[in-house]
């Protein structure tokens, strides 16, 4: 295979050329230069490449295109398309994304995602419109089909986005009976960056006696290298982690947009109010939420209104490991919980600096797609996980997946858990004594002992009722009122704090070497006075205090000025106004 330095040696159409620069897209991936020719010959594909790769528009860029050069000499207006994706949050993600490569053709090329509405009635209009492309779960697709609103007679192309997922949702039936509703001959396109023998059965159900290629790049990681992504470990019991949380956040160690995970509904709402005591706002994102919040917090956060969003990822969970707390428990899950929802596989996170798993997760492919999160592109990124010692278990089947060798090794020597070698792991211990935020602890579990079940219970209903009124005003009046779609956030504390003092750290809690980093502590202030007095040239501390050099310069030209107005020997040749 030739590399492909730009776009635009891939023969494209000039509005998808454009589209394409709009987004800033530089070159295409490696993973985009393997399938798009592919896609082009109209071959079968089986798609194996890591999470933020750009999959998506690997398939979508040579879609698009021969649907531009088809429109020129179609004769009838009919669906071409079917993208299904286990999630709705993906389905709606895929669905913005097509949106964009079609910026400049949105004319010729109609999409409809039909995985949103509840009822449908609400897309029957679209969908008896024969929209060109059909983007969906595979349960929304075949209630379509049932009703008999939807013929798939035309259909050219079927793409199956993260399609080891499908059946992980209880999805069997529904590709099973997709078959009858397919032409004999179509392309069909699988993507995933983790394919198991579910993609044999997806195969058989979806196009018999066809030749499949399989696209897998060679030495692909499941993850971004050290240099991309740095993955570090907290040893830490469930007291000890909500301490260490807010002491990383009061004290800056942690920065920029950070995504936290939790293993249940519970846990996230328990963490969300524990952070509002110390007066940090984040996002929610949950099962129990309307589609329609969920996708307006994704696109927020995208966005940069929220810096921490927090997220749990039970569906995926729920599939792929037994339930580890009784039986009793489960009976206690909502009804109202959304199947079709999931964040940490497949979502574009934009510009994500950190993950933080607050929960290891249960599973090493989980594991996988939550750090995969971060680090997306050519972006640099950082995963830290608390770990007890119950999760160690965990974290060595990470370890086994991600790094073979380095597994190996350690099983080899026989090194006790608590005095692992880290030389040959992918892993990092953070350097973080825990000595040091004693005063962050002796805070926590004061917050900690006020935030009862009560307490949770109340956060959700309360959480509920409000996305849910969003949620249809998201649906009718914010569709016409832009600025007020703006305005609505979704990161609104869920009780009122008691306890304002919490929002600020005190100089003893800090340690000595990050009190220079503290806004506000002495040494900051000292530092700031001598940057002051050196740039200024002057040693009123009462004017540099307040006055920098910007604003300075301002008001010493604004008094030459003045100076030069009060002299009359500047006032020659001056015109004077006409008076009466």
């Amino acid at each position: 295979m030739e590399s492909v330095d730009e776009f635009h040696q891939l023969n494209l159409d000039q509005r998808i050329l454009k589209a394409i620069s709009d987004l800033n897209w530089v070159k295409p991936t490696d993973i985009q230069q393997a399938v798009i020719p592919l896609v082009f010959a109209k071959k079968c594909l089986i798609v194996h490449a890591k999470t933020g790769s750009g999959k998506t528009a690997a398939f979508a860029i040579p879609i698009l295109n021969d649907l531009l050069q088809e429109k020129q000499f179609a004769m009838c207006q009919s669906t071409s398309v079917v993208v299904l994706a286990p999630t709705k949050e993906l389905c709606s993600q895929v669905a913005s994304n097509i949106k964009c490569l079609c910026k400049y053709a949105a004319k010729s090329i109609s999409s409809v995602d039909i995985s949103t509405g509840h009822d449908t009635d609400q897309i029957k209009p679209l969908i008896l419109e024969n929209p060109d492309i059909i983007i969906g779960t595979p349960s929304r697709l075949m209630k379509v089909l049932r009703s008999g609103i939807l013929s798939l007679k035309d259909l050219r192309c079927i793409v199956v986005d993260e399609a080891d997922l499908i059946f992980t949702f209880g999805y069997e039936d529904e590709i099973r009976d997709l078959r009858s509703y397919l032409p004999q001959k179509i392309q069909a396109i699988l993507m995933s960056a983790t394919l198991d023998d579910t993609s044999k059965v997806i195969r058989r159900y979806l196009v018999k006696n066809a030749d499949w290629v399989r696209v897998e790049l060679p030495d692909e990681a499941f993850l971004p290298g050290d240099s991309q992504l740095t993955q570090y470990i907290i040893s830490a019991e469930d007291n000890d982690k909500y301490a260490i949380l807010i002491a990383l956040f009061k004290l800056r160690i942690v920065r920029g947009k950070t995504l936290i995970f939790t293993n249940s509904v519970d846990r996230c709402y328990k963490l969300r109010l524990f952070l509002e005591e110390f007066g940090i706002r984040a996002a929610l994102l949950n099962s129990e939420l309307p589609v329609k919040s969920r996708s307006h917090v994704i696109d927020q956060f995208n966005r940069g209104l929220y810096d921490y969003l927090l997220a749990t990822d039970e569906s995926q969970a729920d599939h792929s490991t037994s339930n580890n707390e009784g039986g009793k428990k489960s009976l206690k899950k909502p009804r109202c919980r959304d199947v079709e929802y999931g964040v940490s596989r497949g979502i574009d996170f934009q510009m994500v600096s950190n993950v933080i798993n607050f929960d290891f997760p249960p599973t090493p492919i989980l594991y996988v797609h939550r750090v995969g999160r971060t680090a997306r592109a050519d972006q640099m990124g950082t995963a830290l996980s608390f770990v007890s010692k119950l999760e160690e278990s965990r974290l060595a089947d990470v370890e086994a997946l991600l790094n073979p060798a380095g597994a190996a090794a350690a099983a080899k020597s026989g090194v006790a858990s608590e005095k692992k070698d880290f030389a040959s792991s992918i892993f990092r211990p953070y350097q973080f004594r825990l000595s040091e935020v004693d005063g962050f602890r002796y805070r926590a579990a004061d917050v900690m002992r006020h935030i009862t079940r009560k307490l949770v219970r109340e956060a959700r209903l309360k959480e509920i009722k409000i996305e849910l009124l969003n949620s249809e005003r998201l649906k009718g009046y914010f569709q016409d009122h832009i600025p007020d779609l703006e305005a609505l956030r979704h990161d609104k504390p869920l009780k009122h704090v008691a306890q304002p003092h919490l929002k600020d750290v005190p100089d003893y809690l800090v340690p000595p070497s990050l009190k220079a980093l503290m806004p506000g502590s002495c040494h900051s202030r000292k530092a700031a006075e001598r940057w002051k007095r050196r740039n200024l040239h002057t040693d009123d501390k009462s004017t540099t205090s307040y006055v920098n050099l910007k604003k300075r310069l301002q008001i010493k030209h604004k008094q030459a000025r003045k100076r030069k107005s009060q002299n009359p020997l500047f006032s020659f040749g001056r015109k004077k106004s006409k008076v009466g």
